[in-house]
């Protein structure tokens, strides 16, 4: 399932997805922005995780 959400990304970040498009790494500015927000995500995750283990 996908939801579509409208952000404003500043310009550099835009010329880098547009970039990964054009290079063939990203079938679209949408997928890239996606993939960046899943690395996100799951660093945090591990990152709770290691606090939650020092504890």
């Amino acid at each position: 399932m996908t939801t579509t959400v409208a952000v404003s990304l500043p310009d550099h970040l835009v010329a880098e997805a547009k970039r990964a498009v054009e290079a063939g790494r990203a079938g679209s500015e949408s997928p890239y922005v996606a993939a960046a927000t899943e690395r996100q995500a799951r660093t945090e995750t591990l990152a709770e995780l290691l606090r939650v283990e020092r504890v």
